[in-house]
């Protein structure tokens, strides 16, 4: 099943991006403390702490998936403009874009 062996290879690519995410944490961590005080760490916490927990959601997604629990069903619906300037399907990659639908905390 061709589809299953690109689960799998994707399942071990974001796997691999996790602990990668992971690892680059820890040496950030300490080098930061190494040049400088405390202040300003949370916000490098919030960003790859999310995109591991993001990993997570995706490993756990994909094995659900495999097991037949999931159908992905986000995948068949239209793909929307994600750039709120041009409505192209690649946007600037802005944070605050793409974090959130809603504009108000901004």
């Amino acid at each position: 099943m061709l589809m299953g062996r690109q689960a799998h290879r994707a399942l071990a690519a974001v796997k691999a991006c996790k602990l990668a995410l992971q690892q680059l944490l820890v040496d950030f961590r300490l080098l930061w403390h190494q040049q400088r005080r405390g202040n300003g760490f949370e916000i490098i916490d919030v960003r790859l702490g999310g995109q591991i927990t993001r990993c997570e959601t995706v490993i756990w997604r994909i094995n659900e998936w495999l097991a037949g629990r999931d159908e992905l069903a986000e995948l068949h619906e239209p793909v929307l403009p994600m750039d709120k300037r041009s409505n192209g399907l690649v946007g600037h990659g802005l944070y605050k874009e793409i974090v959130s639908a809603c504009e108000l905390s901004f």
